[in-house]
Formats: structure tokens, sequence, C-alpha cells
């Protein structure tokens, strides 16, 4: 197995990978790429002016309207994007939430916080939840990825609200709506072969009358037509196009200025992000795990190698103490599909992936390669590595469907 000898990124990474002649991974070399987009204070004003220009042409002239629609989670991105919008721009936006039904108290509190505080409009859909540990289940054994209704929610929820209030712009801080074609900016088509931006199936493909999924009950995870959308002028425009982005920086910014709050998790040691959601850095990211080899610690300490918070040899103890750690949020997440511990591990066992994986002589899973014996080169030991603690008052130990 090939990893980059600068940060941890294996070659089976989820999305696809290269690697240049000395070895560094394309995410690396674009990290790099993309912060040269923001060299001087002056060329990072004269981006943020062409940002402005572009949502000036968006915004409802006599009020009657939303001037755009931010899709947010309550995690800190979509949240500073909304502090931008609203407070630093002066626009008025709508902002719109799909309920992956496996929230946090602290994810909860920092959505109806910043709500509160900022205010701003919000329509927040919850699907069925009887529906949702129906559409997990049948996640998991399909793709070996139990949250296909929260990726494919995510993305067509909003597209829906922009189609049904006629409001066509969405700001994002990834490329939200589209990754075909751009025109000065904006996306503007959504491209089929790339089964939307990972979600892998349409709603029709999961419907399954045995297990009482219907059409009628997959209504809001279906995208409307493109030609409707064409009509309206549905365009997607990404922050980060325009506006440095580091997400330490602006949690920090977050806790300070509006009391952010953030979450522990036992599968990685990053604080900061996915406070809002149970199921994302727990059970979700170790079926990833046992999958490919790797999870959420390899993920975030790659991202600090690349800004040099962090040294390789750091990061690999990372992924030593985390990538592997059982999640303790399994006994909830099984008992809510109603799934045992043994069919959980029977249905991973036909997902695993041979270039990480292997057995032993007893039967045994065992990492056939893994980052631990690819230390690379080693980097002056002068980085620190820091985090702003800021300690949640409730314990967080049960998902909150509403």
């Amino acid at each position: 197995m090939q990893y980059c000898t600068r940060c941890l990124n294996p070659e089976n990474i989820y999305g696809g990978i290269t690697f240049n002649e000395k070895g560094v991974c394309n995410r690396c070399t674009g990290y790099e790429n993309y912060t040269n987009n923001f060299p001087t204070p002056a060329q990072r004003a004269e981006k943020r002016q062409q940002f402005v220009d572009i949502l000036e042409r968006y915004r409802s002239k006599d009020g009657s309207n939303y001037d755009m629609i931010i899709p947010v989670s309550g995690g800190k991105d979509s949240l500073y994007q909304v502090h931008i919008m609203k407070k630093e721009m002066g626009f008025n936006p709508l902002l719109v939430t799909f309920n992956h039904t496996f929230n946090t108290k602290t994810g909860v509190y920092n959505l109806a916080n910043m709500v509160e505080k900022l205010g701003v409009d919000l329509i927040r859909f919850t699907p069925n939840p009887q529906l949702v540990p129906k559409l997990s289940r049948l996640s998991m054994e399909k793709f070996g990825d139990s949250c296909w209704h929260c990726h494919c929610g995510i993305f067509t929820f909003p597209l829906r609200v922009a189609h049904q209030q006629r409001i066509p712009l969405l700001v994002s801080q990834e490329k939200y709506y589209g990754i075909l074609s751009a025109e000065g900016g904006l996306y503007n088509k959504v491209d089929p072969q790339d089964r939307l931006f990972g979600i892998r199936a349409e709603a029709e493909e999961m419907i399954n009358e045995e297990r009482g999924i219907h059409r009628k009950d997959l209504v809001q995870f279906m995208r409307p037509p493109q030609e409707e959308l064409d009509e309206i002028g549905v365009r997607g425009i990404c922050i980060t196009d325009f506006i440095q982005w580091d997400s330490k920086e602006i949690t920090e910014f977050l806790i300070k200025e509006y009391g952010f709050k953030t979450k522990g998790h036992d599968r990685t040691y990053d604080c900061y992000a996915n406070a809002e959601c149970h199921h994302c850095s727990g059970v979700h990211d170790y079926m990833r795990y046992l999958k490919v080899g790797h999870g959420r610690a390899t993920d975030d300490a790659g991202i600090d190698i690349r800004k040099g918070l962090m040294t390789r040899e750091q990061g690999i103890e990372m992924v030593k103490m985390y990538d592997s750690r059982p999640p303790a949020d399994m006994k909830m997440y099984l008992e809510r599909i109603g799934m045992t511990r043994d069919e959980f591990y029977a249905i991973m066992e036909s997902k695993r992936d041979p270039k990480f994986w292997s057995k032993d002589e007893s039967g045994q899973w065992i990492p056939a390669d893994s980052v631990l014996n690819h230390p690379g080169p080693q980097e002056e030991p002068n980085m620190t590595f820091t985090r702003t603690e800021n300690p949640v008052d409730e314990p967080d130990d049960e998902h909150l469907i509403m």
C-alpha cells in the first residue's frame, strides 16, 4: 500500500488519490495551491470583493424573498458562513437543515444559539424517525456505509427548498451545487456520474417494499427536475473559492464570539469537528476503518500536518491511538436499527479491502499493511499542536431525534 510521504493518506482513500514523484498526495499539493491563492492582504481583499459582487446580483431588491439559502448542520463551518453572510455582509439568508436524527446535545445547542444570536430564519426538516433506521440498515448492507439518508438529504433537501421558494442562490463552504461546470465562480450543473457527491444511490434505488421503504417515503430525498432548477436559475457558490478558510481559527472565533461548544470524540483527538453528530465520528467512521483501514484520526492528522500544526510522526501516533478503537455509540446505534453485534461484523466481513486487510492463521483480520509501517522522512520537531478546549456543560450520551 502506498501512503503519502507528507500526510498519512493511503492509496485506497475514498474519492481517489494521486501521488507525485516525491510520493506527496494531491490533497497536500492541493492545499499548497489553495493557500497560494491568498498570498497578500490586498489579494485577499480583492477576492472577497469579487465574492460580494456576485452575491449582490442575487440580493432581493425589494425584500420580497431571501437573498440566498445556506445549508447548515450546527457544525462550525456552516455556522461561520451564516456569520459572514448576515453580520459581516448584511445579507438575509434562509438557513436550511436536514436533520439526520443522530443529533448531539452540543449540536442542537450550537444551531439554536447561532439562529437566535444572529437573528435568522431556519427551515429544519426531520425525516420519519421510523424510516431512518430502515434506510440506515439498508445503506449499511448495500454500501458498508450507514449514512445514505444523511448524505442524500443534506444535498437534496436544500435544492427542494430552493425550488419551492424560488431562491436561486445556495452558498456553501464546499462546492455544493454542481461539479460539472462553473461560470464566473458559480456552479450550475450536477454530474450524474458523480453519484451525487458520493451518495452512491439515488432515492429510487433505495425503494425496498419488503423493508417498508416506499417511494412515497422518499419524496424529500428526490432532486427537483434539472430543467425546473434551470428555469429558476439555481446556482451554487463556494465561499472557500473567495475567502481563505481555516477551520481551527474559525472554531476559536465562534467559541469566543458566540459561545460555540465543542465535543470530544472517542475515535479522534479533534474536538472541533462533528460536534453536531454522534454517528459521524462514531459507528459511521468505524465502518470506514473496517472497510479500508483508516478513519477520522487519519483525516484529522493529515489536515494538521499540512497546516504545520503536527509532525508526521505525531500524526502516526494519533492514528495508532484512535483509528482502530471501537466506538462508544455502537450499542446505541445497533439497538436503533435492530441489529446484533454479530450481524454488524458479518456484514462488514465482505466489505474489507484486501489492500489493507488479510487474515492470520487463526482466521482473524489483521492489517496487511498500514501507515505505521511507513514512517517517512523525519521533520524538525519544532511544531506545537494546540486546541482551545471548550468544555460542554451537559453529557452527550443519547441520540436526539428532533
